[in-house]
């Protein structure tokens, strides 16, 4: 505006000149943060013929993402890239593993893109993808399975999971509390070293959740970005857990916490159903479930909780979910309603077979004892793949202390 004025110019041209200027900043800085995702793609791109990896491409790559609205379905388009396809190996290497996760979770959107829904009971419903390559088709009650078709790209089917007349959902959170991950000790390294079959899960987590399906649908609501959509369903079919929508993050668009409060919110406006509460200690579940249960009385049925952090934490969710008038309790759930049992803070950690002779930790289940490597607190880890087995931590110290092989 100075610089108009001072080129004689009147107010109102002056006023022009700073929204424009206004205007091309905005522009070039829009502009600087979509080169991101471009130049990660071109690397990758790069590498892969540096490192001779052969992998299979497509015209474009269709995601289906899970959305808390029964009847709603939602895809992404995104242009095809070899490493964001390639399929998960147990021999993969960290690079190879870092390259196809940054690959899935900054793809380059297809706008414009034909997108046809075709469900079981209906007629289909055409859209385009919008300029985020995202396009959504709402489907009218008892619609069934829908078809999902994109040209360039293999069709997906999005299942019917019956959420507009279930009479009971469970919703859990994946990182921490269903995949061991250690978020709060530096875990997101970790997981880009890793792939879907590499991975562990908590061993009660399988078990937990089948019986929980037996009532009614298992929901996963995780702040993980949606880009790593097919690799959780390959990791969560991997380990024989139930199959249920994936709800996950609008990535970097919307914040973890406010993704969560926002699709619990959807499914209790949409759904009659009451509520099973997963999570852990690590973020904010605690937080978000307990905002759940004052805004809908009487939807929650219960909650439990995986304490990763202990310490002063595991009594401020002691405390917090204690006044709730809500049944809940720590995971590996006893089946106890006071918050009592042992939190996994204060649990030992296994890790796969590497020295020592086995020991019977869990029925059906053998794991070598290790010395112990302290982490932080009270908590142990017996190698690198920190497997909670709090619920048996004194028989197995007590094994370890008879053999002689753990202090």
């Amino acid at each position: 505006a100075e610089v108009g004025l001072a080129a004689g110019g009147d107010v109102l041209h002056a006023v022009n000149l700073a929204v424009r200027e206004e205007r091309q900043w905005k522009g070039a800085r829009a502009e600087g943060a979509a080169i991101l995702p471009r130049v990660t793609r071109r690397a990758a791109r790069v590498l892969t013929a540096l490192l001779l990896l052969p992998a299979p491409a497509g015209a474009a790559q269709l995601t289906l993402l899970g959305h808390p609205q029964p009847g709603r379905v939602e895809v992404r388009a995104a242009e095809d890239d070899p490493w964001g396809q390639r399929p998960a190996s147990p021999q993969d290497s960290a690079a190879v593993n870092v390259l196809r996760t940054f690959s899935q979770l900054l793809p380059n959107p297809l706008a414009g893109v034909p997108v046809r829904c075709t469900p079981d009971r209906g007629e289909a419903i055409n859209t385009r993808t919008d300029d985020r390559g995202r396009a959504a088709c709402t489907l009218p009650p008892g619609a069934g399975a829908v078809r999902v078709e994109v040209p360039g790209a293999a069709a997906q089917t999005a299942p019917d999971w019956q959420l507009g007349t279930a009479r009971h959902l469970t919703v859990t959170d994946l990182d921490d509390t269903v995949i061991v991950t250690g978020v709060r000790q530096g875990g997101a390294a970790r997981v880009l070293r890793q792939n879907a079959l590499t991975r562990p899960v908590f061993p009660d987590a399988s078990g937990l959740l089948r019986a929980q399906a037996a009532r009614g649908p298992v929901v996963y609501l995780s702040s993980s970005p949606e880009g790593l959509a097919a690799p959780l369903r390959e990791l969560l079919g991997g380990h024989g857990l139930p199959a249920g929508p994936l709800l996950l993050r609008d990535f970097p668009g919307v914040s973890g916490p406010r993704h969560k409060a926002q699709a619990l919110d959807t499914l209790a406006r949409r759904t009659g159903a009451t509520f099973t509460l997963i999570g852990d200690s690590g973020e904010r579940d605690p937080e978000i479930y307990a905002a759940f249960v004052r805004a809908w009385p009487g939807r929650a049925e219960r909650i439990l909780i995986r304490d990763v952090v202990g310490g002063e934490r595991h009594a401020e969710i002691k405390r917090l979910l204690g006044g709730l008038g809500v049944a809940w309790s720590w995971l590996p759930d006893d089946g106890s309603t006071d918050g009592s049992f042992p939190a996994v803070s204060d649990s030992v950690f296994l890790s796969a077979p590497s020295w020592g002779k086995t020991s019977p930790i869990w029925e059906g289940e053998q794991e070598r004892c290790r010395p112990p490597l302290v982490m932080s607190g009270t908590r142990k880890k017996y190698g690198h793949s920190a497997v909670a087995a709090s619920a048996l931590q004194a028989q197995h110290q007590e094994i370890c202390r008879t053999r002689g092989e753990c202090v």
